[in-house]
């Protein structure tokens, strides 16, 4: 009788354990789901990083979260963080010791529970006194984008569930910024096409109207540099009378005619 009963409050607390993971679970996928939203809902860099943090650190349970980025040079960049209380540039400063280089190279998720050997991390995870760690890479397309790294100040070990959770939010992050960078370049080519188009059209105005051959001349050189998107553009003529090259004008105008830059 007494091992039936010990036996029933055994499966008793088995069951309850297992419902409240379950609820846990629940929990993290609707949490998940918001986050998606938020997202989606948006094609602008600056809400991604800003939405990225704190959803991150509460959808992981953790204290800290920072967002770093890959350059042209392959370098990591931070790109926003929560609960840590040091710069971007600080944390930039010591980039040669960045946990997410590693998750960088190896293109997976990297879980370290206990963080040691300080003389190898930054003093910025140090100072703040952070014990374990989990980088997930943002990756599209076998691309990695960046690394989504999540830190506690208490020795944690992220469960394998809790790291697949946090790798659907690092695809759908990948997601979102890629689109977001892609709009951004859809933006700004649309806005050079509208600006030579409009400056194209005024250099034929200015060429086919009876105005001022000065007026001619600024007009021209100033679509010059919006049409090509230079930052500075110089027209020369020939002068009559000594037959030189000179400098007519130029576009910022900010030199004498004739003055040579």
């Amino acid at each position: 009788m007494v091992v039936l009963l010990v036996l029933h409050n055994f499966i008793l607390l088995r069951v309850k354990n297992e419902e409240q993971k379950a609820r846990e679970k629940a929990e993290q996928l609707a949490h998940l789901q918001e986050i998606s939203i938020g997202l989606t809902s948006t094609l602008l860099l600056e809400d991604v990083f800003d939405l990225l943090p704190q959803a991150g650190t509460k959808l992981a349970k953790a204290d800290a979260c920072l967002v770093e980025m890959v350059d042209k040079k392959e370098k990591l960049i931070p790109k926003s963080a929560a609960g840590i209380s040091f710069s971007l540039t600080e944390i930039e400063e010591e980039n040669e010791k960045s946990l997410g280089k590693v998750v960088l190279k190896g293109k997976t998720p990297m879980s370290i529970d206990i963080l040691q050997k300080e003389s190898i991390l930054p003093l910025w995870i140090t100072g703040q006194g952070f014990k374990s760690y989990l980088g997930i890479p943002l990756k599209i397309r076998n691309e990695c984008l960046g690394v989504l790294s999540f830190f506690s100040s208490t020795t944690k070990s992220f469960s394998k569930e809790e790291i697949e959770i946090l790798s659907i939010l690092g695809m759908q992050a990948a997601s979102a910024l890629e689109n977001a960078r892609l709009y951004g370049v859809t933006k700004e080519a649309l806005h050079k096409e509208i600006t030579s188009s409009i400056a194209l059209y005024r250099i034929e105005q200015a060429v086919t109207s009876k105005i001022e051959l000065d007026e001619q001349i600024n007009t021209i050189i100033e679509g010059c540099v919006h049409a090509t998107g230079a930052e500075k553009g110089s027209l020369w003529l020939i002068d009559d009378l000594s037959g030189d090259i000179v400098c007519s004008t130029t576009y910022p105008y900010e030199d004498k005619a004739g003055d040579l830059r």
